[in-house]
């Protein structure tokens, strides 16, 4: 058996016995006790055994007819890898925020889907915000400043085919009803106005905004009404135009039912609203300028339809101290809202063939980012700020979050080579290994680049995350297997005579193989596990993102294993033909072999007398590895060096050889050594120092972790999602402090409409008086078409019956009492009353005839557009509509068969909502909660129904997120676990192990809640993935520990001296991946990746090379085998 011939020390960890270094290896402990020279564990080293013997004898397998099975394998590596990432041209980049961010298959994915099958998002109007928030003290000026924004937005113009569009051909209107006279058919389609919420609308002012498309005229001089130059809202007075109408006797009937109609909706003009200043573009005001405009705004405005159009205060105008009346106070922001028709609206309402939905579609995003760019680019008197969001800027932030630049992958790939050269780096020119680890890195790459090109193959999608986090990730994960083979194998160059045989080549691989094999298979699991498990995450974003990541760290370890070890038998071969590193097709003339071996200090290595010889232990046949490897151990570089008959070297050293050993010596892997050896190892065998550690652990770092993990909040600051410096930051800054409005939706599928409209109507009021629930009217409440309805006819029967109007009404009145069977006019109501208990109180509650309940429905819907319009019931399948005059035509068709027939014709019917004051994730999760709990009480009662909206695409995530990593980091902690003890057979250790997995875990999770990072499904993946890049720090020192012979201190200490230094370098090397990620211009990959996973990384080392040795040294497990006669535990 060889001796160790290093100097000893006086610490007790280099007293070390050559037996203790020859049972390293579990075959020769095991034949050691069997031939009674030891004693130990032989189930434990059995195993062992079996798997060093796999990895010794998987390492044969490259040196077979060295070096060509080494170049064949490399090769075949590169070309497989370079096949697959031809799979890149298969790419699918995902921008779709619901297939983002939606769980797949999910309740909210089915119900979404519902929503697609009846009404498209091509079918939906959207919502185009503007944001404006006050600077000035001047109020009056602000306002002006909004006016003359808002008529900038009037006049964008998107050109396609030869044609313009503006506003006014896109925007969402509400229908007037026909009345069959063309003058006033006109005057009606003319004067009808986008639908744009706005504080405007409180001032005559507003009507500048909804002034006509085109010239309109209208004379009527038996009236005195003369617009002859133009007619707008601004000078208007629909109830004089109506009246003077009415007085030409042969319209007199249809004029009434048109003007009652308006008159219910509240049609009338805007000379009587009050002014904020007393002229605008030459005309005077009308009516008195506001005293005090600030409070004109107070509980919110009307549309030119006062009694239909109500816009909440809360959406319109903003700040805290003038909504709680401090005197002085002024608004502190202002919000007009614009809607826009949908694509497949378009198509329809122009009914031209060769336009699609596809033109219409670039039509409006044209005009939505001229929208945003109008805003951004305006400057006002005021000094205000404005801020503007279309409905295409989520998609834009996605799509310009997925354009990643080349220069910071390039830059940190760079990093990277620089210190991979450096690691491996040695002064000598040919026996550096510079050119291995940059190869190595380069594996790395190609790995990564073939598994996402196999993702492509497969039809996995990439996302934003994927292409900003996943580089640089997979970079700092997948060095780190290579740092331990290398520094294992290269750490045995100075053992080597100059010019390796191939004898001693296979001893190096296979011994290397042997000793780290089991070592990267674990951190290899326990890495594609933990991302693997990350997948139960159900957000798509995250779920695919950590999929990829974790077949990149598949492909990394057998990349590594077969790629780069092929590579450094080749390496080795290079060094035997005295070729230069990197530059390796230029010869190096060297010394003769005996001087050469003086100058780079190599040892001899000899064998011990009795035993097998290297080239007799090469030549066996029993499979079993030979254990003359074991006793190499590497020559101190400060101990004297002496020649194989222990003779003193040459005295005069060149420059060059000086020059060496102080390169060496400076060179990471020595000096680290040298200070582990002398000073760190010893500080840890001190029990003071070991009491000290674990105080400072249990006492300062455990009780600080647990305290932020209680203080970790859920959610997502969606400020920390949008670049900084951006026109989009912008309006989330200005909208997050200002306004939180959402407009909702709750959706019924096919029920009984005419029989349950009692449930309707109490479901409806229920979810109204949630808390974030703002009502468009303390009167009428939030509007509902079933609820618009009945009030409709509740008036129209109080018109007939009460007032006795004997009009077209009556006859149209005669004719639904004719429908539900009344013979007597007036008799009986035409609507069923019921008396019915709402919120613990007793009402009376109207109802339409279920017999006649479509007939009644598409009645109001014709005479009543301008509700129904508020109301956006998107009834699916649409409902037939009575064309020209509403009376002669319904009496034909009350009758017809197009009708609806069955009970629950609608498939497809919606109430609106707006939701305001949704400052944090509990909210929304309050209201989700809520509303979903009242439409699953109704759902008892035959009410099928679901809520749709903003809210909960993006907030149900948090939905049992916390349940889902809880299992899944308790599978991975499970599998790590299991891993361990069958690599190490030793379950105590794997115990020991796993506990410093759960402190990592704990510590980066608290540490989330200290620096205020909010828990959604983005930061779940990084402490998922903590439990396996945790293992890269800690599984290398454990398995070095088992595996040592003698006491505890003896085996910490050599752990320490043979895995401190790669696993320091894996942690630089990770940390140098993702440093990048700090330059990124998106905030939250800068806090939720580069943060976090920096945290994980210096947790995860203090945790492996401080506190890890300390707990092997105290509680950890004897050693598996040990000289004769020694005792368990010393």
């Amino acid at each position: 058996m060889q001796m160790d011939t290093s100097k000893p020390t006086n610490t007790e960890a280099n007293t070390n016995s050559d037996e203790c270094e020859e049972l390293k290896v579990a075959w020769v402990a095991l034949r050691e006790i069997n031939d009674g020279n030891a004693s130990g564990c032989k189930p434990c080293l059995l195993g062992r055994a079996v798997v060093e013997g796999f990895f010794y004898q998987f390492g044969r397998f490259f040196i077979l007819k060295p070096p060509l099975v080494s170049v064949v394998i490399f090769v075949c590596t590169l070309v497989i890898l370079g096949v697959l990432s031809v799979g890149f041209y298969n790419a699918r980049l995902e921008t779709n925020e619901e297939e983002l961010w939606i769980e797949k298959d999910g309740r909210l994915k089915v119900e979404i889907e519902y929503t697609e099958r009846y009404l498209p998002s091509e079918d939906t109007a959207s919502n185009e915000l503007l944001i404006q928030v006050v600077r000035n003290g001047d109020f009056r000026s602000s306002l002006g400043d909004h006016l003359d924004l808002l008529r900038k937005i009037r006049a964008i113009s998107v050109h396609r085919n030869y044609e313009s569009y503006k506003l006014d051909d896109l925007c969402v209107k509400n229908a007037f009803p026909s009345t069959l006279i063309p003058a006033l058919d006109a005057l009606l389609t003319g004067l009808n106005p986008c639908t744009v919420l706005t504080p405007l609308d409180c001032f005559w002012e507003g009507s500048f905004i909804h002034e006509p498309a085109n010239t309109l005229t209208f004379q009527k001089k038996e009236c005195n009404l003369d617009w002859s130059h133009n007619v707008s809202w601004s000078n208007v007075n629909i109830s004089e135009v109506m009246n003077c109408l009415e007085k030409d006797s042969s319209n007199s009937g249809i004029i009434d039912v048109v003007k009652k109609g308006l008159d219910q909706a509240g049609v009338e003009g805007y000379n009587e609203r009050s002014c904020f200043q007393e002229s605008t573009f030459g005309s005077d005001c009308p009516s008195q300028v506001a005293a005090d405009v600030s409070e004109t705004l107070r509980g919110g405005c009307t549309g030119f339809a006062t009694k239909a159009m109500n816009w909440p205060e809360q959406i319109l105008v903003a700040g805290n101290p003038w909504r709680d009346a401090i005197p002085g106070a002024k608004p502190e922001a202002l919000q007009t809202i614009i809607q826009l028709m949908g694509a497949n609206v378009l198509r329809q309402k122009y009914n031209q063939t060769h336009k699609d939905v596809h033109f219409w579609e670039e039509v409006l995003v044209e005009w939505e980012r001229e929208f945003t760019r109008v805003i951004a680019s305006f400057h006002g008197k005021s000094g205000d700020q404005f801020h503007g969001w279309s409905s295409h800027s989520a998609t834009d932030v996605v799509e310009q979050f997925s354009e990643t630049g080349p220069e910071l992958i390039i830059i940190g790939y760079l990093l990277m080579l620089l210190y991979c050269a450096f690691a491996f780096s040695r002064f000598d020119l040919v026996r550096s290994r510079a050119g291995a680890g940059s190869v190595g890195l380069i594996l790395v790459v190609c790995s990564c680049a073939g598994a996402l090109g196999l993702c492509s193959f497969v039809g996995i999608p990439f996302n934003a995350t994927s292409l900003h986090v996943l580089p640089f990730l997979v970079l700092g994960l997948g060095v780190d297997d290579m740092f331990v083979i290398g520094d294992s194998f290269f750490e045995n160059d100075d053992l080597l005579k100059s010019r390796p045989d191939d004898i001693s080549l296979k001893k190096r691989i296979t011994e290397t193989l042997r000793n780290v094999g089991p070592n990267i298979t674990l951190t290899s699991i326990t890495n594609s596990c933990g991302f693997f498990l990350a997948t139960l995450i159900p957000i798509p974003a995250m779920s695919t993102f950590s999929l990829q990541v974790g077949i990149a760290v598949v492909f990394n370890y057998f990349v590594i294993l077969f790629g780069f070890t092929s590579y450094v038998v080749i390496d080795t071969f290079r060094i035997k033909y005295n070729l230069m590193d990197i530059l390796c097709f230029i010869p190096i003339r060297r010394k003769s072999k005996k001087q050469d071996t003086t100058a780079e200090g190599a040892r001899e290595i000899s064998t011990v007398p009795g035993r097998d010889t290297p080239e007799e232990n090469d030549t066996k046949e029993d499979g079993n590895p030979p254990a003359d490897m074991a006793d190499i151990q590497p020559a101190d570089p400060t101990e004297e060096i002496r020649t194989p008959h222990n003779e003193p070297k040459l005295s005069k050293e060149s420059i060059r050889n000086k020059l060496s050993r102080a390169f060496h010596f400076f060179s990471g892997h020595s000096i680290i050594t040298k200070l582990v050896v002398n000073y760190y190892s010893p500080l840890l065998q001190n029990f003071f120092a070991k009491l000290v550690i674990l105080a400072i652990f249990c006492c300062v770092l455990v009780p600080l972790s647990i305290t932020g993990c209680l203080q970790v909040k859920d959610g997502l600051n969606l400020l920390e999602i949008v670049p900084q410096n951006t026109k989009e930051y912008g309006f989330v800054e200005a909208s997050l402090n200002y306004f939180t409005f959402f407009d909702i939706y709750v959706v019924t599928k096919k029920i009984d409409y005419p029989n349950k409209q009692f449930e309707l109507l109490q479901m409806q009021e229920e979810l109204e008086n949630l808390r974030h629930v703002v009502k468009h009217s303390e009167v009428t409440g939030s509007p509902f078409w079933l609820k618009d309805m009945i009030s409709y006819y509740e008036t129209f029967e109080h018109r007939i019956c009460v007032l006795k109007e004997a009009t077209l009404d009556s006859q149209l009145y005669s004719t639904l009492e004719g429908l539900i069977g009344i013979k007597e006019h007036c008799s009986e109501s035409i609507l069923l009353k019921e008396a019915k208990v709402m919120n613990n109180e007793e009402k009376v509650i109207s109802i339409i005839p279920p017999q006649a309940f479509y007939h009644f429905l598409t009645v109001w819907l014709a005479v009543d557009p301008v509700h129904a319009g508020v109301a956006l019931p998107e009834f699916r399948p649409v409902p037939p509509k009575w064309e020209a005059d509403t009376i002669s035509v319904l009496k034909v068709s009350l009758d017809n068969s197009s009708l609806p027939t069955s009970p629950d014709h609608f498939e497809y019917a919606q109430m609106p909502f707006y939701v305001d004051g949704l400052q944090d994730t509990a909210d929304y999760v309050e209201l989700i909660t809520k509303s979903r709990e009242i439409i699953g009480k109704y759902s008892k009662d035959g009410i099928s129904a679901y809520p749709r909206g903003i809210p909960y695409v993006y907030w149900e995530q948090y939905f049992g997120l916390r349940d889902n990593v809880l299992k899944a980091i308790g599978l991975i902690l499970l599998v790590s676990f299991v891993t361990a003890s069958f690599f190490l057979m030793d379950p105590w250790t794997g115990f020991i192990l796993v506990l410093m997995l759960i402190l990592t875990t704990v510590q980066v999770f608290g540490f989330m809640g200290w620096i205020d990072i909010r828990f959604s499904a983005i930061p779940a993946v990084t402490v998922i993935v903590t439990v396996g890049v945790a293992v890269e720090s800690t599984a290398p020192l454990a398995f070095y520990f088992v595996q040592a012979c003698g006491t505890l201190n003896q085996r910490m200490h050599q752990a320490l001296q043979h895995r401190f230094t790669p696993i320091l370098n894996g942690g630089i090397s990770t940390f140098l991946g993702i440093i990048m990620l700090a330059f990124s211009p998106f905030p939250f990959i800068t806090k939720y990746f580069f943060v976090l996973l920096l945290s994980c990384i210096i947790f995860s080392h203090i945790n492996g090379m401080i506190l890890l040795p300390v707990m092997l040294s105290l509680i950890g497990s004897p050693s598996q085998a040990r000289p004769k006669g020694q005792p368990l535990c010393q």
